[in-house]
């Protein structure tokens, strides 16, 4: 008796093995099963008729038909590598979804897609199979607009900045060509990003004429070029030297040009204070007399050639100081100089007769405690006293 309940207990057990050996995912995990038929039980169907479109460089639109009427959600796959390639999650969906835009691409790239829908049920999801593959290429963006107002000057005696005008706002990013030839032929001066509008070109040699352009590309192609702009970095001047004269309060200044391209020539001045200009001389000037030097002050100086807005290397430099009896007392604002002056490059000078209304005139060289003119009819005044008819009427003499 115990042996025939035995053998009917395994026949059973048995049984039941084959019988779970014969399911449609012997080996599913539990609460996951995935079904390439269409819609059996909870398991939705699958999608068809995926398709990609490209509708911009950086966005593709995929749709897909629904034929499943108790899914949860669709998942969208991507392959970036071809339709045989390899499918990752790309996005989650909804029911009933049917399209989706996938932005932010690459412009002349591949993206394939494929589409299954899933269903959970409590802590159980099954999967569809997928859909078709579906690819397709983003398009090249349009080329950019061509960069405008190119503007070479030289920054030294060996070196060139180059300005423009970035007109678009889909570059990858700008190419700068150089022409030693006045535009017969073009080199490469450099490749640079998005935005840039401004480069400087070192290593060029003074006296040589340099020709630009500038070009914008992206995906998609070159823009045209830019306007042509040429200049030439003229060479600095040499052997400066600053004199002192005895007999007025000046120093003069005399240099080699040794540029024949210049425009004219700037004389840079630094009295404790900075480096400014105080002069700007035509071409081929070799001399210039400072007469704003003052007392008891060391004055040095550099002159520079300019051309097209820019400007050489600096000369070596030269030093003085006002050595005349008439020197005039330097300054660093107005209130360091006596009634009647004013501070005019560091040094004190009379305002009276100047052309000017400045210090405390009340209008062009009259009024005021400083300056003995008195102001006629029709001029300004502050008080009767700035006017000659000694009547000031509402901020005029009478």
């Amino acid at each position: 008796m115990s042996l025939q309940r035995f053998r009917l207990t395994g026949t059973l057990w048995i049984a039941a093995l084959f019988a779970g050996c014969d399911r449609h995912h012997p080996l599913a995990p539990p609460g996951v099963q995935a079904s390439a038929v269409a819609g059996s039980g909870a398991t939705p169907a699958a999608p068809s008729n995926t398709n990609a479109t490209a509708a911009s460089p950086s966005q593709m639109n995929v749709s897909w038909q629904d034929n499943s009427t108790n899914e949860t959600g669709f998942e969208v796959h991507r392959s970036v590598t071809g339709p045989s390639g390899s499918f990752a999650l790309l996005a989650s969906l909804s029911a009933n979804a049917t399209t989706y835009s996938n932005t932010g691409l690459t412009a002349s790239t591949q993206y394939c897609y494929k589409i299954r829908s899933f269903g959970t049920t409590g802590n159980k999801t099954t999967y569809s199979s997928f859909s078709n593959n579906a690819c397709a290429t983003t398009p090249a963006p349009p080329r950019p607009a061509a960069p405008s107002g190119a503007d070479a000057r030289p920054a030294r005696s060996t070196a060139v900045d180059l300005s423009w005008t970035d007109n678009s706002n889909n570059e990858d990013g700008f190419r700068v060509e150089r022409s030693l030839d006045a535009g017969s032929t073009w080199t490469s001066a450099g490749t640079f990003g998005p935005n840039l509008t401004s480069f400087q070109d070192v290593g060029r040699v003074s006296e040589q004429p340099v020709c630009y352009r500038v070009i914008a590309f992206n995906g998609g192609g070159d823009s045209p070029p830019s306007n042509t702009d040429c200049t030439t970095p003229p060479a600095a001047p040499s052997g400066l030297t600053a004199t002192a004269l005895v007999d007025q309060p000046s120093i003069d200044l005399t240099w080699k040009d040794n540029s024949g391209v210049e425009d004219g020539f700037e004389v840079l001045r630094d009295a404790g204070y900075g480096w400014s200009a105080v002069a700007e001389l035509p071409a081929n000037s070799t001399s210039y007399r400072d007469a704003s030097a003052g007392s008891n002050t060391t004055y040095s100086y550099h002159v520079r050639a300019k051309k097209d807005g820019g400007f050489s290397d600096l000369s070596d430099g030269a030093s003085a100081q006002c050595v005349a009896a008439t020197c005039p007392a330097t300054c660093n604002g107005n209130l360091d100089c006596d009634l009647g002056y004013i501070c005019t490059n560091y040094v004190c000078v009379p305002h009276c007769g100047d052309g000017v209304r400045d210090g405390d005139e009340s209008d062009v060289d009259c009024g005021g405690d400083a300056c003995a003119a008195r102001c006629a009819a029709g001029q300004t005044c502050s008080v009767p006293a700035d006017c000659a008819s000694g009547i000031c009427s509402y901020g005029i003499c009478q």
